[in-house]
C-alpha cells in the first residue's frame, strides 16, 4: 500500500504521457485524476495507521548492496511526519 501511494501518480503520468493520444484528453484526465484520488485515500489510511496507531513502516524496494552484515537498500520509511506530508502533498 505504501509504495502505491508513491508510484500511482507516476504511473498515471506515464499512462497519460505515452498513451494520451490513444485514450484522448478525457481519458488522460480520468486516469491521472483517478490514480491521484486513490493515492490520496491511501495516504489518509497511512496517516491513520502510522500517525494514530503508531505503526511505522519500512518497505524495501530494492536490495542494492549486501556485504556480510552490511546491507544497503532502496527503501521507503514511513513515520508520522512522512504520513502527514503524504496527506498534505497528495
Amino acid at each position: 500500500m505504501y509504495s502505491a501511494i508513491v508510484f500511482l501518480p507516476l504511473i498515471g503520468a506515464l499512462i497519460a504521457g505515452f498513451f494520451g493520444r490513444w485514450i484522448g484528453d478525457r481519458g488522460a484526465q480520468i486516469v491521472t485524476s483517478g490514480l491521484l484520488v486513490i493515492s490520496a485515500l491511501l495516504s489518509a489510511v497511512a496517516l491513520y495507521q502510522v500517525g494514530f496507531a503508531h505503526e511505522p513502516a519500512r518497505i524495501v524496494l530494492l536490495e542494492w548492496m549486501d556485504s556480510g552484515t552490511f546491507e544497503l537498500n532502496w527503501a521507503l520509511r514511513i513515520d508520522t511526519l512522512t504520513a502527514v506530508m503524504l496527506v498534505v502533498v497528495t
